[in-house]
């Protein structure tokens, strides 16, 4: 196996407390954005209630007897982001490192669909310039190896609706990565990774159809993630490689007395997606 020598610079990291501003109108407004604490538990389930509900057709929301304490366990794990403004919580992130085999397994193959799953599509985003990337389709179909890999979990995320817009989602995103960044540097030397994969799901509404037609999140995503491998290795990926499969967001009774997401026909299909790197076998230099 390919042993990756890293040398961790602090530099690349940020606070786990970062404010940044956006322009509104001729209005600056500032955001700031944070790891979750347990005192935004309840915050967070009151956004995914009142305003998530109505886009439970992109996002999962969980019976009202599991739902807050679901959140408290993510926020406890480390799992959750928040974005405030002026300290009223306007959207959330939920990312982290998968570091259990077991929940890798039970990512993989019941949410991804990628083990034993019926495969979409897949494409190669290939670098033009500085983070700057053309997707282009792969006709031959080839099989992600997750022997000496790592993999990322971009999961839930929500924005109030009327701050939608201003891009506080990749702001989240972007912090998130930055905030896993040393742990995943870590992991990387320790298993000697050679790829990184990022797993994310998309329903049919946020990601193109089968023909490649409409509106993804999946460019945004891949800017994102390319903007954390050049913090952890120094550069940016010239290939990073997006595979698709056919998958379903499980939904839920909110009254429900057990958390069971009902069966397929049930619930919203999407795609199970993967993005893949592999790892440079480089030395990151100090600057």
């Amino acid at each position: 196996m390919t042993t990756l020598h890293f040398t961790y610079k602090a530099a690349y990291m940020l606070s786990s407390l970062l404010i940044c501003s956006s322009l509104s109108g001729s209005e600056q407004v500032a955001f700031t954005y944070a790891k979750a604490q347990s005192t935004d538990a309840e915050s967070i389930d009151a956004l995914m209630l009142t305003e998530g509900i109505n886009d439970s057709n992109k996002i999962v929301i969980l019976p009202n007897k599991f739902r807050k304490p679901s959140i408290e366990s993510s926020i406890e794990k480390g799992r959750f982001y928040v974005a405030l403004h002026n300290e009223l919580l306007v959207g959330y992130k939920k990312l982290f490192l998968v570091t259990d085999a077991d929940e890798r397994t039970s990512l993989l193959t019941e949410e991804i669909r990628c083990i034993n799953g019926s495969l979409v599509d897949q494409h190669l985003f290939t670098k033009t310039t500085e983070n700057d990337y053309l997707s282009h389709p792969l006709t031959e179909g080839a099989t992600s190896d997750f022997t000496g890999s790592i993999c990322i979990y971009d999961g839930a995320d929500f924005t109030k609706n009327n701050f939608r817009g201003q891009g506080i989602n990749q702001e989240l995103t972007n912090q998130a990565f930055e905030l896993i960044e040393e742990d995943t540097h870590k992991r990387c030397k320790e298993t000697e990774a050679e790829r990184i994969i990022l797993l994310y799901g998309l329903t049919y509404l946020n990601d193109y159809n089968e023909q490649g037609e409409g509106k993804s999140r999946t460019p945004s995503i891949v800017q994102s993630f390319a903007l954390f491998i050049h913090a952890l290795t120094g550069l940016y990926p010239n290939e990073i490689r997006h595979s698709r499969y056919k998958a379903f967001m499980p939904t839920f009774e909110l009254d429900a007395e057990e958390c069971r997401p009902n069966p397929d026909s049930k619930s919203i299909p999407g795609y199970g997606n993967l993005l893949e790197v592999t790892l440079p076998v480089t030395t990151k230099e100090q600057s």
